[in-house]
């Protein structure tokens, strides 16, 4: 059985990669808003 995690990776372009890198760092983005937005509102209750 082969690797498929080091496959994919060379699979993967670099531009791929920055698309998908981008994509992560929109979610943990909105995720970091949505915590900050819950949190806020634990203070108001």
């Amino acid at each position: 059985m082969p690797d498929l995690g080091a496959y994919k990776i060379r699979e993967i372009s670099s531009g791929e990669l920055q698309v998908q890198l981008n994509k992560w760092a929109r979610q943990a983005k909105s995720g970091v808003v949505w915590g900050r937005y819950l949190k806020q509102l634990f203070n108001y209750a």
